[in-house]
This record gives structure tokens, sequence and C-alpha cells, in this order.
């Protein structure tokens, strides 16, 4: 982690996710103890996922770190984690840790993982030195805009219900991989003829149901054939080591189509199945274009193609993936 705020430090200036602050905020009787409440409470309003944070000793100029300041006796996060959680709702997540800068002891707050949104103040809060003084009343929110923190709006808080009840999109439940691979049939490995497929890891605790078609884009030096052509063409060529077999019917399991500059594999639907695949939660479905592509070339070559998937979980639209494997294990081709 302290990589990471090294490299803020170093590369990154002031915006919605990075604020410098010279001092610690005081945690005592002080004037100033709730502006702690309201630029946590910003930072964890913001919409955005990634983490926030608020780095401590740090002089800037124009919104970059310029000089720093040792943080000698640094305030433990049980104490601001009190205060916070006593002041605002729901409770916040962050970390407040010490940490090394090219001789300076500084420190940072770390706001991650904050999707409860909005975050409010939960109790009149007072001006810890004039009691008469109120500063947040029950119920003000605030969000960091930019490098400047604002009190938030209707509008502000129309937005935020808008995100928070909004259908999370499933795409990066998705983990793809391309391979070749050694046919499980009719032997076709002994003569050293391999498939190419995916297989599609579902990383999350949900099922998700999916249609996935694959465009493998054509090459010269390779010869894309499916699984029903290559068994005609051994047959044909008389290469077959195990005998004579009959010509089959194309599998139902996928649909291919051969177009000028590539072939597009397509996994089908069975019969009252809205999609052609269902993965269970952490589970991974290979083979997803059931073994049906080969590859038959006299060098390695680079093979591209691109991932298409659709899903209703996707809810911005379809996932594209294109992927590239090379593959070293060849076949001499024999068929023109």
């Amino acid at each position: 982690m302290s990589e990471t705020v090294h490299n803020i430090i170093q590369y990154s200036s002031e915006s919605h996710s990075i604020d410098f602050k010279m001092e610690q905020y005081p945690i005592e009787k002080h004037e100033e103890k709730h502006e702690l409440l309201k630029d946590i409470s910003a930072m964890a309003n913001h919409p955005s996922k990634e983490d926030k944070y608020i780095i401590i000793g740090v002089i800037e100029k124009d919104g970059i770190a310029s000089e720093f300041r040792d943080i000698n006796n640094l305030i433990d996060q049980a104490k601001y984690q009190q205060y916070i959680d006593s002041s605002i709702e729901p409770n916040i997540n962050f970390e407040y840790k010490t940490f090394e800068y090219n001789g300076h002891k500084l420190a940072y707050f770390r706001i991650h993982q904050n999707v409860d949104r909005p975050y409010l103040i939960k109790k009149e809060i007072k001006n810890a030195i004039e009691p008469t003084k109120v500063e947040f009343r029950e119920g003000d929110g605030f969000i960091r805009v930019g490098t400047s923190t604002k009190k938030l709006t209707r509008k502000d808080f129309d937005k935020i219900y808008k995100l928070k009840y909004q259908v999370s999109d499933r795409k990066s439940d998705i983990k793809i991989t391309p391979y070749f691979g050694d046919s499980n049939y009719m032997n076709l490995a002994e003569i050293g003829i391999k498939y190419f497929d995916i297989s599609i890891e579902n990383t999350s605790h949900h099922s998700i149901s999916l249609d996935v078609e694959m465009k493998v884009y054509k090459d010269k030096k390779i010869k894309f054939i499916s699984e029903h052509d290559l068994k005609k063409e051994l047959i044909k060529e008389n290469n077959h080591p195990f005998g004579i077999v009959s010509p089959e019917i194309p599998s139902f399991h996928v649909d291919i189509n051969d177009f000028d500059d590539h072939i597009l594999i397509s996994r089908t639907k069975f019969r009252n199945e809205k999609t052609a695949i269902i993965i269970p939660q952490n589970s991974t479905e290979r083979d997803v274009f059931c073994q049906y592509l080969f590859i038959i070339q006299n060098q390695p070559n680079l093979i591209k193609a691109d991932i298409l998937i659709r899903s209703d979980d996707f809810s911005e639209g379809i996932l594209i993936e294109k992927v590239e494997l090379m593959n070293n294990n060849y076949t001499l081709n024999r068929f023109t």
C-alpha cells in the first residue's frame, strides 16, 4: 500500500479521490475537529469505485505535493473510528496508517469499499470551542467535487440513489482463457491435430447465464476446420489411422459459419433454455465450443480472435474481449 501512496505523491495531484493535508485532523477539543467528518464523508460519498486518499503531512502547491511536514505523534485510528462512527451513518470503511517517504514520516487515510451511500451526519455537531455554534445538523451530507467539498443537494441525492439501486454490470465476474487442446474424440491427438477453444470462469458467488460466440480471424498460413469437415477430410485422404469412420452430422451444440476474413463459431441454446450456457457460482465452463474448431498449420502462428458474450447481467452491453494465442505445437498441413 505504501507504494501506491508513494506513486500518488510523485505523479498525482489533488482530485475527487486525492487530498493533501499539512497536519493531522485534531481529535481532542479543537475548533476544527468537525472538519474530519466533512472531508471523510465527502470522499466516501463520491460515486467512483476507486480508493480515495487523504495524505497527511503534505504541503501542496497548485494541487501538487510540494513540501513535507513530519508526523511525529500519530493519532490512533481507533480514536478517529470512534468519532466518525458516532457522528456519521452508515459506518465508513477507512484505515489510517503511517509511512515513510524520502526520509519523512507521513500518514494517510484510505477510504475504501464504501457503497452504502449516502453517508450522512446523524446528530447535531457543535463547535468544540463554541458550544452554541452548530457546525452540522442531522441529515447533512457532503461530497467531493474535483478538489473541493460541497454540501449534498437534492440533485446529488437523486444521483446517489439512482446509482445505488441500479443493477451492477457483471463483466468483471467473467474470466476468459483461450487454449489449444488435444481432442478426446477419435484419437485425433495421436495424429497431432489440436482444437482451439476457450474456458469461461465465473468468479462470483452467483450463477450467470450467457450467450457466447467467437470470431476467429483467418490467416493464409493457417487452416481452420470444423470437426465435421475434418472427419470427412481424413476419410477422403485415407489418413485416419483407426479404420473407416462414417461422416457424422454437424454438432447440435455449436453453430459455425465461414466468412471471407473470419470464422464465426457460436454456442447454441438447448430447447427451452433462454441462454446457451449457465455457469454456477465459482465454476468454470471448459470447452465452450465443444472442441469443434481445429487448426492445421505447418509452422507456429499467432491465432487472433474476438470473444463476444451477451448476458442480461451485463447492464452496460456486450462483453468483447480480444485474445491472441501462439500455437507452437503445429500440425503438418496435409489438406489443401
